[in-house]
């Protein structure tokens, strides 16, 4: 069936995307002003949200607009990366990575409409200062999220780091999280 196989390929392109992705933004969070970086973090995001819109994933569709937007202003200079962008920018990773999965399990992007995640990327497109603090039970939902193969290191290294800024998750509760990753 051609629709199977549109959506296997974009899965994979996906992934792959999503591995980009990550790369990009821990590169940032080293030299915040890289323009190359920052170009490419939009071009990644920008190319899921518009594939992922194709094929009628809108819930999917809705929580990559949003981080598109808030990387469209940082790629222009309307905003500075921080450590609270870099959080949420490798949360919006997980995310959509997350959602990934659930459309490898059910072929939808699911019910979860993510409101928590688009409500703080959008306000922090707007330039509001959010926290973008990392719980115990969004730790929890990134390990259980499906990975494949090198991802699998991406999504920990985005946990590690997610977890360094959040006063919410305790070592050894990380440390237990991680673990069930590997």
């Amino acid at each position: 069936d051609d629709d199977a196989e549109v959506i296997a390929e974009f899965l994979i392109e996906s992934h792959e995307n999503l591995d980009r992705l990550v790369d990009d933004v821990l590169a940032l969070e080293h030299d915040p002003e890289a323009s190359a970086t920052l170009a490419s973090a939009f071009r990644t995001i920008h190319t899921i949200k518009g594939t992922c819109g194709f094929l009628g994933y809108d819930r999917l569709e809705r929580v990559t607009h949003v981080g598109e937007n808030l990387l469209s202003k940082l790629r222009d200079g309307s905003l500075s990366v921080d450590g609270d962008i870099v959080t949420i920018l490798l949360e919006l990773a997980d995310t959509v990575r997350g959602i990934l999965g659930v459309i490898e399990a059910q072929g939808n992007d699911g019910a979860d409409d993510h409101e928590d995640l688009v409500a703080r990327l959008g306000a922090m497109a707007e330039g509001q200062k959010i926290p973008a603090a990392v719980s115990v039970a969004s730790a929890s939902a990134v390990a259980e999220t499906p990975v494949h193969g090198p991802s699998r290191f991406s999504t920990m290294r985005s946990v590690t780091i997610a977890a360094t800024t959040a006063s919410t998750i305790d070592e050894m509760t990380l440390k237990n999280q991680l673990d069930t990753m590997v």
